[in-house]
């Protein structure tokens, strides 16, 4: 797979190139829910369900009516009331304390790295009851890269696409 051209839904047709894999040991999973931050019209939202593993585009289609969101003022951060809400609609009641923490650490790393998105699909509670980032994705703001140097060298411009190297 090394050194071929990986195509998906989220791809152009030419694909992306496989520059490495990642071979992780096999997880006992007990749920896996979805959570992304986003910046939306200068607020904050908190976009959450309980399936995860599943594509969000996918997640539109079949289960709308799970995917629940919460705006936060982005200066101010998560309200706690909301987090708890945010515990209970993933099932995640029980650890809720744990899923707060994860959530506030996401948002303090929106705030200071000047994300425009912070996705973890899926998030895994494990047979533990441990909370384990699966996958995710962090997309810093084109805008606002100047501000954040030290993260220059982790920029892997083969990802890129024709367009995107030429702007």
């Amino acid at each position: 797979m090394i050194g071929r051209r990986l195509i998906t839904p989220y791809t152009s047709k030419e694909g992306m190139p496989v520059n490495s894999i990642y071979v992780l040991e096999h997880l006992p999973v007990k749920k896996e829910v979805y959570i992304s931050l986003k910046l939306e019209n200068d607020k904050l939202k908190i976009l959450y369900s309980k399936h995860g593993g599943v594509p969000i585009r996918e997640q539109r289609e079949k289960y709308l009516d799970d995917l629940k969101h919460v705006y936060v003022d982005i200066l101010e951060g998560p309200e706690l009331d909301d987090l708890c809400n945010i515990a209970e609609n993933l099932g995640l009641w029980h650890i809720k304390s744990h899923l707060i923490y994860l959530i506030m650490h996401l948002y303090e790393c929106f705030v200071e790295r000047d994300c425009s998105l912070i996705e973890i699909n899926p998030l895994v509670l494990n047979k533990q009851n441990k909370l384990i980032a699966v996958g995710s994705q962090i997309r810093i703001d084109d805008d606002a890269i100047f501000r954040q140097a030290e993260l220059e060298g982790e920029i892997d411009r083969t990802q890129f696409t024709y367009s995107e190297r030429i702007a």
